[in-house]
């Protein structure tokens, strides 16, 4: 119940603080590894996740308890300030509350984290590693490097089937 209530004040705040417009305090509460991957500057947090999101807009919020530190934040305009039932700005998000040098930081965006792997593969003279992948709640991306210790070329994607794997 503390672990729900202290995460929820963490969400609460930074909702709190994008409807009041005070977009350095909202971007201090996003985590570092967040920031990196997805936000390196307070300007890009604010043309590419606050206008999208709040638009300059007070928003309503709902934080609902997903998995473990993953948060589900329905943000919507409020229906009775703006008397539009028909909500089209509704926005969904989902928000990993992480530990960083012993405080509370958040992921935002449907960015869950990112883990280090370091794990090495060779078979055939091809060697693969494994460096990192980051996780958001409906996909992965990995980080891989590949070296080819054969004279041969090798075709990483043959781009047959590109439903759920490809390479970038």
């Amino acid at each position: 119940t503390e672990k729900l209530e202290s995460d929820g004040n963490i969400i609460n705040n930074f909702m709190e603080n994008c409807n009041n417009k005070d977009i350095t305090a909202a971007y201090d509460l996003i985590s570092d590894e967040c920031k990196e991957e997805m936000y390196p500057t307070k300007e890009e947090f604010y043309q590419k996740y606050y206008l999208n999101v709040f638009n300059n807009k007070e928003k309503l919020f709902f934080i609902e308890n997903w998995f473990d530190d993953i948060y589900k934040v329905e943000i919507d305009e409020d229906i009775l300030a703006t008397g539009n039932v028909i909500s089209s700005n509704k926005n969904l998000d989902y928000i990993t509350v992480v530990d960083q040098k012993n405080e509370k930081r958040l992921n935002i965006n449907s960015f869950i984290g990112k883990e280090e792997i370091n794990k090495n593969y060779q078979k055939n003279g091809i060697g693969v590693t494994i460096i990192e992948k980051m996780v958001y709640m409906d996909y992965e991306v990995y980080k891989l490097n590949i070296q080819n210790n054969t004279s041969n070329k090798i075709c990483l994607d043959t781009k047959e089937e590109t439903d759920n794997i490809y390479l970038e």
